[in-house]
Order: structure tokens, then C-alpha cells, then sequence
């Protein structure tokens, strides 16, 4: 456990392993808007259920004043180079606080392998957006948030039938490279591309799936693969969550993200889901056509943020690593 003091505020940084982890964990969470965070036991069940899966979730940082705490930061971080960065703070601080707090985080996690960090605010909270941005963040757009129910999902005319092949260790490379392909003149965040690998983007992708890879696809016609579904499974929420589709430059126009949607549907009714989710970059004109098309109603919008630390290597550099 370590403290700094910064113009009156003082910080306080706690590892998993340190006495009441888990509870200023779970206030993190709650305060951050994470709905269901759960209790402190059950909190630190889900931190050692991602552990497994090689995600970090310490040091928690917390903000106080004496014996008054004003606020607290968490770096999930993720193997691939990718970290997501949670503040929850509140008062009439907030701003040096959650500034405070970034700084804090920011410096643990440049300590280790990551190469990115990312952050979401909502649209309306300027002291949260000011602090990111205070603590070198960019903004890179806004997300917005759908849902589907999945009893409303109807096969369309024209979408062209595709065979799917899941995630293996024998399909590894061809998910990297059809991923690696999908991300050619992308309107999702393609940002992101420049920052990290394909092959980096499908570890992190497994590391925040606790559904792990068996809602891993690739879409293939009879010739080639043309598409790259990645699904994730909520059982407690009754909710399948599309993590990422994608479609190669050559196929798109011909109505292959709509049978990714209809495949994503058919594999959330095996699971008992009841609701499709996704979020979809603002500046991505076809895809939110498409959603609305396909009766995708908005949940809720933030403004995700970015802060790079290392530059991507080349698919071809380091040991291929197998995702399983």
C-alpha cells in the first residue's frame, strides 16, 4: 500500500492482496456507474475469475482528505497492451480529483506493458472530460450503446449465406488475418488499428470475455473468409454483447454485417438470451444505418477517450500466441 499527498489531496494506492481490496474496489465500481458491481466477496470473485484470464485490476487508487474520501480509480488492465481506465469520484473537487486520480493510474500502468489506455465519460460531464484531458488524453468520439431484442431479429432478403467456423487454435491465423484485413479504411475507431495488432486486439478481447472464445466465428463463403464475428455471452443479464464484426474490404455493399447480426442472434437464442447488444462509433454512417435498419434502439451514449503509450508492432514481429 503507498500514499502520496498532491496540493492537500492525498492518494492511497491498495493491491489485491492488501486488507479491504475489495471493498474500495467495489465502491470504484459503484460509484463509476457500473451497475451490479456486486458486493465486496462478490466483486473479489470476479477480480480472481479475471485474473485467470490474465486481467489486472490493482492498484486502486483512493483520493481522500483525512478520514474523507472524495473519490477512487481503478486500471483494468488487459493482456494485448490495452487498459480501461474507471474513475468514480463526486463534490465540488471532482475535477482535480479525477485529475489526480488519472495521474495516479496512469503512471502504474505505463509501469507495466501497456500501450494504450482508454476511457469513457458521459457526454454531458465536462469536469470528468476535463481531467482526461488535463492527464494527456485525446478524445476519439462518441459511442453509442444499442440494444435488440433478440425475438426481433428477422432474416433479411439478399443476405448472402455464410458458413461459420469458431475460434481454434488451428483458426488462429486466419482470425488474425481476416481481423487484421476488416480493419482496411474501418469507420469503427480506427484509431485503435495504429495502436495495436490484430493478434493484440483478439488477446484483449479474450481477456474481457468471461465467455472466453466460444462466441468467436469467422464468416466464410465458398471461396474465402470474408467476416470476423466476436460475441460474448452475460447469463445473469440474459444478454449476448457483439464485441466486434467486422467485414474484408472486397465484401462489403453485398449485406454480410446483416448476416453477422442474423448469426449473432441465432447463437443468443442457444443461449437463452433474450437481447442483442453493441456500440457503434458515432462517424460510422452505414453501420448506424444498418442498426436502425434492423430496429436497434439506443441505450445510452459516452465519449470514449484515448491515451497512447506505445507504438504497435508489426503482425510479423515477436511468437505467435495462441488464444485458448
Amino acid at each position: 500500500m503507498q500514499s502520496a499527498v498532491t496540493d492537500t489531496l492525498e492518494f492511497r494506492d491498495f493491491a489485491a492482496g492488501d486488507p479491504g481490496y475489495g471493498e474500495r474496489l467495489c465502491n470504484v465500481l459503484s460509484d463509476a456507474g457500473w451497475v451490479g458491481a456486486g458486493s465486496p466477496r462478490e466483486v473479489m470473485h470476479w477480480v480472481d475469475r479475471a485474473f485467470d484470464r490474465g486481467v489486472r485490476l490493482d492498484p486502486v487508487t483512493i483520493c481522500h482528505r483525512g478520514a474523507r474520501i472524495l473519490g477512487g480509480a481503478v486500471g483494468v488492465d488487459m493482456p494485448g497492451g490495452s487498459a480501461l481506465l474507471v474513475i468514480g469520484a463526486g463534490g465540488h473537487e471532482r475535477g482535480a480529483v479525477c485529475a489526480g486520480l488519472a495521474s495516479r493510474q496512469i503512471s502504474a500502468l505505463g509501469l507495466r506493458r501497456c500501450k494504450l489506455i482508454e476511457a469513457l465519460t458521459s457526454p454531458d460531464d465536462a469536469a470528468m472530460s476535463g481531467a482526461f484531458a488535463r492527464s494527456g488524453f485525446t478524445f476519439l468520439t462518441r459511442l453509442t450503446f444499442l440494444y435488440l431484442p433478440v425475438s426481433g431479429v428477422q432474416p433479411g432478403r439478399n443476405v448472402p449465406p455464410l458458413r461459420w467456423e469458431s475460434y481454434s487454435a488451428q483458426t488462429h491465423l486466419r482470425f488474425v488475418d481476416v481481423l487484421g484485413r476488416t480493419y482496411l479504411d474501418s469507420a469503427d475507431c480506427p484509431e485503435l488499428t495504429r495502436l495495436r495488432t490484430a493478434a493484440e486486439a483478439l488477446q484483449t478481447h479474450r481477456s474481457a470475455s468471461e465467455s472466453g472464445t466460444d462466441g468467436w466465428a469467422l464468416g466464410c463463403d465458398d471461396h474465402q473468409d470474408v467476416a470476423v464475428l466476436l460475441t460474448s455471452h452475460h447469463a445473469r443479464l440474459g444478454l449476448t454483447e457483439v464485441n466486434y464484426m467486422g467485414v474484408v474490404p472486397e465484401q462489403r455493399g453485398r449485406r454480410v454485417a446483416e448476416a453477422m447480426i442474423l448469426e449473432a442472434a441465432f447463437r443468443a437464442r442457444k443461449l437463452s438470451a433474450t437481447m442483442l447488444s453493441l456500440a457503434v462509433d458515432r462517424r460510422n454512417l452505414a453501420a448506424r444505418k444498418l442498426y436502425a435498419r434492423l430496429g436497434f434502439l439506443e441505450a445510452q451514449a459516452k465519449d470514449a477517450w484515448l491515451l497512447p503509450l506505445r507504438a504497435a508492432r508489426s503482425e510479423g514481429d515477436g511468437q505467435v500466441v495462441h488464444i485458448m
